[in-house]
């Protein structure tokens, strides 16, 4: 379930970098304030982002009662993971060419198609063709809804605006994920399993073309002249590799989305073939992460007054290991979906957290190329483990992925201290020296 994080990391960067911009006045001033173009891109979001829950939800069910097993599962997910991170590259040549508003349309008619395709799919060769034309369509989205939104803001309401957007991603993940367990065990009861998952599929998919009328009343934006995204992608990234902090950031996030790809795809599998769930019990209890993870985040800030960023992600990402532990461990749905949510909301609540840090350790021209490769070693490491757990799950045992991933989580969270503390005492170090300077200093061009 990876696509939600396309919007979460790139809403949570900017919005961390924009936060003292918008810092006069509330959300509802800040709301008058939004663009026209901005407006028709939440309202399209959202009902995209619904899509997104409804596949995550049913998917890799959908996948169980055409007779496939985990490991096939796990083939599908890392061909989704491999299409979005290494699509990037392509995507962001093509959205260069073509412009936001057109690279909105096309990834949200290709959300549509893909789903669609799966909905009425039952090869494998034909899932995995769909799921890979699924996944590249969030890498379209991946390079384009953060520089949309800065295009089609001002420093004024900008953060309101990365701040309602993340909380409408969540939202509408969560109606997703309830909305599609609910009308799949309706309708089941008439037309079975099976033809209840791909009437479902068929629903959200068509609903996602409301999404693309929104987009097409946007007005695209004249862009500044300037090197083109190829030219700039390639200089890019000779200067990134050259840069130590980069290459940090790339290692944390190999371990922490080969740890990622080993479960968080694979819970609503774990959910019905461990503990018997039905549908409706899969979207209730993802529904119900959804709200406990975004409620969780808003205790970021008080965490970093009170440890600093380093800190205060080290200890979020080791508390979450018991739990992430629990979950393995108890035989029913009500004890392993606490542990569940508990474990989400301290892997996620940080969020915000390591993407600002992210970008105030590299030098401002070099962010975009910087996050579009950690982004790619995230999702290519998580496109290697779900085969992986796909492979355990099936040959060794549901649990076993749970205990690989605690351990891969607990080298990523050693790694992200040893490599970062520095910033965290430089941090105390300026607080010390001067009142109100509590900013990491970016290191100069």
């Amino acid at each position: 379930m990876f696509p939600n994080r396309v919007q979460r990391r790139e809403g949570e960067l900017l919005l961390a970098e924009g936060k003292s911009a918008g810092r006069s006045g509330g959300y509802l001033e800040s709301l008058r304030l939004f663009s026209h173009n901005a407006r028709l891109y939440l309202v399209g979001s959202f009902i995209s982002n619904i899509v997104q829950g409804a596949f995550g939800a049913l998917l890799n069910l959908y996948a169980l009662q055409l007779g496939y097993g985990a490991d096939f599962v796990g083939v599908l997910v890392s061909v989704q993971m491999f299409a979005t991170g290494f699509g990037s590259l392509p995507a962001s040549f093509i959205c260069y060419r073509i412009g936001r508003k057109k690279s909105l349309i096309i990834a949200a008619l290709i959300v549509g198609f893909g789903t669609l395709g799966m909905a009425w799919s039952s090869a494998a060769w034909a899932l995995i063709l769909f799921k890979a034309i699924y996944g590249f369509a969030f890498a379209f989205l991946s390079v384009t809804i953060a520089p949309f939104l800065m295009e089609n803001s001002t420093p004024k309401e900008r953060a309101h605006l990365f701040g309602l957007n993340f909380a409408s991603h969540t939202f509408a993940m969560m109606l997703g994920n309830f909305g599609s367990g609910w009308i799949a065990d309706e309708l089941a009861t008439t037309m079975g399993a099976l033809q209840s998952y791909r009437i479902t599929l068929t629903i959200f998919a068509v609903g996602v073309t409301a999404a693309a009328l929104c987009y097409a009343f946007i007005k695209e934006q004249e862009r500044a002249g300037g090197p083109s995204g190829k030219e700039a992608i390639v200089k890019g990234l000779s200067e990134a590799i050259s840069l130590k902090e980069a290459r940090q950031l790339i290692i944390y996030n190999l371990l922490i989305g080969f740890g990622a790809g080993m479960v968080v795809p694979f819970f609503n599998v774990f959910l019905s073939q461990k503990l018997n769930a039905t549908a409706r019990e899969v979207g209730l209890v993802l529904a119900i992460s959804q709200i406990i993870t975004g409620l969780a985040s808003l205790a970021a800030p008080v965490l970093v007054s009170k440890m600093g960023k380093i800190k205060s992600v080290v200890t979020c990402q080791l508390s979450s290991i018991p739990f992430l532990l629990m979950i393995a461990l108890p035989p029913n749905v009500s004890a392993v979906s606490i542990s569940f949510f508990i474990r989400n909301a301290l892997m996620n609540m940080v969020n915000p957290i390591t993407s600002n840090l992210s970008m105030e350790i590299v030098p401002e021209r070099l962010r975009s190329v910087i996050s579009s490769f950690t982004r790619m070693a995230n999702d290519g490491a998580r496109s290697i483990s779900a085969i992986v757990a796909g492979f355990l799950m099936e040959h060794v045992s549901l649990e076993a992925p749970y205990f690989v991933t605690s351990a891969v989580y607990l080298a990523a969270s050693f790694c992200y201290y040893t490599f970062f503390i520095r910033f965290d005492r430089e941090a105390d170090d300026q607080d010390g020296k001067c009142t109100g300077a509590g900013t990491t200093k970016v290191p100069a061009d």
